[in-house]
């Protein structure tokens, strides 16, 4: 996220992970809005974070053209980013 890639081929990133993983019984409906809370601890480093979300049972989404878009939607938020004072 602060410069180009090493490797522009490369799909994976050895420095990123997932730190949690929701499911409906962790939505809060607040009004109109479903919310869920997550405290990061120990961010001892500027960093980024991510949200991937998904309408299925799947940890992980399959390549691209296996699924029907509509029955499989995915979605993927912009970085978030996290400075360190």
């Amino acid at each position: 996220m602060t410069g180009p890639s090493a490797d522009r081929d490369a799909d994976t990133n050895p420095t990123t992970a997932v730190v949690a993983r929701f499911g409906p019984r962790d939505w809060r409906q607040q009004g109109a809005q479903y919310v869920i809370r997550h405290t990061l601890r120990d961010v001892g480093a500027d960093s980024y974070l991510r949200v991937r979300g998904t309408s299925t049972d799947e940890a992980e989404p399959l390549a691209d053209g296996l699924e029907s878009p509509w029955s499989d939607l995915w979605f993927y938020s912009n970085p978030v980013f996290v400075r360190v004072r």
